[in-house]
């Protein structure tokens, strides 16, 4: 149950609201927040490797594109970001839970500037830190299909390399579908209507 290269493809929504510590933004700007995400990930299942000691997690790149409010204040932000997931549950539960940190940039931001965006103290350049932590849940719906729901923190910012920087704190839920498959098992056979010879999910020990 351990042969070939595990995959995943992932593709979710987010909805929530702001955490905001300034001062010139309104309640109605900052109220709530939308975002599209795409992950795809690499499952390490090598037994002699660093993944054995913390549950074999699976680790991989991202691509995220949020709603923030209105355009001309926030812009229209893009990240890319790497990730690792770490399984929490046995590896048999059906809906498994794991924490996922994400690390990576935003960009397509709109700063503040005193002139053309002087009520947007939260952000104080283009490009900044994106940081996300997720807790979530996989529901195992297919052997291949997992329906993906948890709860989720986002925070933007430049460090004060540039100010004011308040910085952007989103919180709330997320859901999407994850997609496992095998890489190796278009080795096996290219015929679209054979049976899957390797299992598409990685059986953690």
């Amino acid at each position: 149950l351990t042969e070939g290269r595990f995959r995943t493809l992932q593709f979710s929504g987010h909805s929530g609201g702001h955490l905001y510590g300034g001062e010139t933004l309104d309640e109605e700007t900052i109220s709530s927040y939308g975002a599209l995400e795409f992950r795809y990930a690499w499952q390490n299942s090598n037994p002699d490797s660093w993944a054995a000691y913390y549950g074999y997690p699976s680790y991989g790149i991202g691509f995220y594109s949020g709603f923030l409010g209105d355009p001309q204040i926030f812009g229209k932000p893009n990240a890319l970001f790497g990730f690792i997931n770490f399984p929490i549950s046995r590896s048999k539960k059906r809906n498994a839970f794991s924490i996922e940190p994400a690390l990576g940039l935003t960009y397509n931001l709109e700063p503040f500037d005193t002139e053309t965006n002087p009520t947007n103290d939260a952000i104080g350049s283009r490009v900044t830190v994106y940081f996300n932590v997720n807790f979530g849940w996989a529901y195992k719906w297919t052997k291949e299909l997992d329906i993906v729901y948890g709860l989720d923190f986002t925070h933007f910012s430049n460090g004060r390399t540039n100010t004011p920087n308040w910085g952007l704190n989103m919180f709330g839920l997320n859901l999407g579908l994850r997609y496992h498959y095998n890489a190796d098992e278009r080795k096996m056979s290219n015929d679209p209507y054979a049976p899957r010879t390797l299992p598409a999910r990685y059986l953690r020990p």
